[in-house]
């Protein structure tokens, strides 16, 4: 809603930015139609390496990052505890992993992941840590023969596992180190 209306917006706000239609018809469409997550998400990665294909930009930027976005309620999937840097202490809220192809003037999102903290999960087998979900958005993301894609991070990304993701990917990297870190390849 961040490019529709500013601040917090409920479905009632939202709906009358688009049609003026009542808030169900609008909840409605967006729980009961059958989307097909996978190749919505498919064809948003083709339309953005598209872009990037009539660009004349030799290199390509892919930022990784983290936000901790603020919740009141415990409904939602991965609302826990977590360290806000805005705020400098913790807070409840969820901790979101985000991807965005940087294009200058524009900017795409990716892929989008809710963190969970290893005690949140039954099955400790499907824990994935912030570093697992950011080799995935690599894993996943778009390569283009005659582009060279860069990865840009913040320290908290900063570990020998993604480099070498980064490596193996073929890709280029820009990552923030903390001055107690040892990067070994």
């Amino acid at each position: 809603t961040a490019g529709i209306l500013e601040g917090n917006s409920s479905v009632y706000e939202i709906k009358d930015a688009f049609s003026g239609k009542h808030a169900t018809s609008l909840t409605r469409f967006m729980n009961d139609s059958p989307w097909n997550h996978k190749s919505l998400n498919h064809q948003r990665i083709s339309w953005a390496s598209n872009i990037l294909t009539v660009r004349y930009h030799k290199y390509y930027p892919i930022i990784i990052d983290d936000t901790v976005n603020r919740k009141y309620g415990s409904l939602l999937t991965g609302v826990g505890r977590y360290y806000s840097n805005t705020e400098k202490r913790v807070i409840h809220s969820q901790n979101i992993v985000t991807s965005h192809l940087f294009l200058g003037n524009s900017d795409i999102p990716l892929f989008i992941h809710i963190y969970k903290k290893m005690d949140e999960y039954e099955d400790k087998s499907k824990f994935r840590s912030k570093i697992d979900m950011a080799m995935e958005h690599i894993e996943k993301g778009p390569k283009l023969k005659d582009r060279i894609g860069v990865v840009i991070t913040d320290t908290w990304y900063s570990s020998n596992s993604l480099i070498k993701k980064i490596i193996e990917m073929e890709f280029e990297g820009i990552i923030a180190l903390k001055s107690n870190r040892t990067v070994n390849f």
